[in-house]
């Protein structure tokens, strides 16, 4: 009995999740995206107003990215804002800002995303790695908060532990009841 208690206590003391890692660090991608057809520019990344490339993410304003004379975008570790520049003027229906290649670390996973605004009509989607910000139809102007909604993820060699060690105990007891 004694050793089933010591490797209980083991198992259980070794299983770890991980902490709070986040984006810092992480390379993500953010762009303006064309989801409808344009007779005079098509669909697809619209290129050359500053959101053309992926970016590291750093803690405080030194990966803020601005697009156009629109709006300024500051990506966080665990959030993102969007403050706009131009008070002025509509987005184009089928306009969407996606934030990709948000894989926070590898121990954490994306489950959702919460969302504090001022700017009617907005809508959002958060995909496996990645969130969609629906502009098009909404006025510019105001502010845009982030927080992206994580969940831990156990480390796989935790997970073996643990599973050898709940064997072990049951082929202990199996042995002992025989």
């Amino acid at each position: 009995m004694r050793y089933i208690v010591i490797v209980l206590l083991y198992a259980f003391s070794t299983i770890s999740f991980a902490g709070p890692i986040g984006l810092e660090g992480d390379e993500i991608d953010a762009a303006m995206i064309r989801t409808i057809d344009d007779p005079f520019y098509g669909s697809g990344r619209i290129c050359c107003y500053g959101l053309d490339a992926p970016f590291v993410v750093e803690n405080g304003l030194g990966d803020q990215r601005q697009y156009s004379s629109s709006f300024l975008l500051n990506v966080e570790s665990f959030s993102f804002n969007i403050e706009y520049i131009s008070q002025f003027g509509s987005w184009q229906e089928g306009l969407v800002l996606r934030l990709s290649d948000l894989d926070f670390g590898g121990a954490q996973i994306l489950e959702g995303l919460s969302i504090d605004t001022n700017v009617d009509g907005l809508t959002w989607f958060a995909g496996e790695n990645f969130v969609d910000i629906h502009l098009g139809g909404t006025e510019q102007g105001g502010f845009i908060n982030g927080s992206f909604l994580v969940a831990s993820v156990p480390e796989p060699s935790s997970l073996l532990l643990l599973t050898l060690s709940l064997g072990f105990l049951l082929l202990r007891r199996r042995n002992t009841i025989n």
